[in-house]
């Protein structure tokens, strides 16, 4: 016979056993699913900082020569002088960069639990165990109302 089976046909005190069971069950099944959700997180903001260290060193140490010789060599070539060429140059790159960034951003958003599952976990167990509560309760008072009636007779 299964645990709840025997706990439903057995005392009060049975049942509580085998809830308090459950619970401390749930309770470290919580625990293993916190530690997986921050391993995960950790995972994602190493490899955030990562690769958006490389990408920013990379784009702070190449831009300037990158802009400079494209500017000078663009002004040379058409009407426009080498400080004009240099602000369109620079602004291209810097909507690029910000782009790159939202993405970063946005994919860390999407990857990053915060301990979600968790917390919905728990949520959804406090309101059973509420319910469960609410559902003992009635039925105590079923059952005294019962003895009571018994005891009246």
């Amino acid at each position: 016979m299964h645990e709840t089976e025997a706990a439903s046909s057995g005392t009060w005190k049975d049942q509580a056993k085998v809830l308090a069971g459950d619970v401390v069950r749930a309770v470290q099944l919580r625990r293993e699913l916190a530690e997986l959700e921050v391993r995960h997180d950790a995972n994602a903001v190493r490899r955030l900082a990562i690769v958006g260290g490389v990408g920013a060193l990379l784009a702070i140490t190449g831009l300037p020569v990158y802009i400079i010789c494209a500017a000078q060599g663009l002004a040379a070539r058409t009407s426009l002088g080498f400080v004009s060429w240099a602000l369109i140059l620079a602004s291209l790159l810097v909507a690029v960069g910000v782009l790159a960034l939202a993405v970063a951003v946005a994919r860390f958003r999407s990857e990053f639990s915060g301990l979600r599952r968790t917390l919905s976990e728990l949520n959804e167990d406090m309101i059973w165990l509420q319910e469960w509560g609410v559902r003992r309760d009635s039925s105590n008072n079923a059952d005294a109302d019962h003895d009571q009636a018994a005891a009246d007779r």
